[in-house]
């Protein structure tokens, strides 16, 4: 799925059959009625609502199932900051994550590769605020400790801190990336709300 969604060609076709169907009153409105219908069918199915329960009761009880499930819980607040920093945006899922880090073979910490059994946060590699977008292509898993240090620096910034030895040689990337200034946030939230008043607002679902 991610390899598919990296294809430009792919990508430009479903960015233009989604800006079509977002401009087409008569399908979503079919689309919303055909999704609630679908909804509520599964709602009267007792073996899927027996299935819900017992997921629910996992999501619950198991500690690594729950810590996954907040941490893809936060890409609607990731969203939210894109909005606020008018940043360029895929619209990608929890599943499109997951596959790109499998495709990138990433299956630990992306800073210091160990191992996520307490838990992770999903990081911006250059943040929203020094003009990151909120795509795949700029996330990884960070262990909580690795996340709480990086906060909002720039990889280069973030390695020149933990590694003296490296800092002479990072430190030029890292002036490379300032924090976006108000004027700078502000011209970006306006392009951001251009795109989004024309049907394209960057994201491909």
């Amino acid at each position: 799925m991610a390899a598919r969604r990296l294809n430009p060609a792919v990508r430009e076709a479903e960015r233009v059959y989604n800006q079509r169907r977002r401009k087409d009153t008569e399908y979503r409105a079919a689309e919303r009625e055909a999704q609630r219908e679908y909804d509520q069918r599964r709602r009267q199915d007792p073996e899927y609502r027996a299935a819900q329960r017992a997921r629910e009761q996992r999501r619950r009880t198991d500690p690594a199932t729950r810590d996954h499930v907040l941490a893809l819980k936060r890409l609607s607040e990731h969203r939210r900051r894109a909005v606020q920093y008018g940043a360029e945006t895929d619209g990608h899922t929890g599943d499109d994550l997951l596959n790109y880090w499998d495709e990138i073979g990433v299956y630990g910490c992306g800073d210091c590769g160990g191992a996520l059994d307490d838990g992770y946060e999903i990081d911006h590699v250059l943040p929203l605020i020094r003009g990151g977008s909120d795509t795949v292509d700029n996330k990884l898993p960070l262990c909580v400790d690795c996340h709480a240090s990086k906060v909002d620096r720039c990889p280069w910034e973030f390695y020149a801190g933990r590694y003296a030895a490296l800092a002479p040689y990072l430190a030029p990337f890292a002036e490379s990336c300032p924090r976006l200034s108000e004027d700078e946030i502000q011209a970006r939230v306006t392009a951001y709300e251009a795109r989004a008043d024309s049907g394209d607002d960057g994201a491909d679902t």
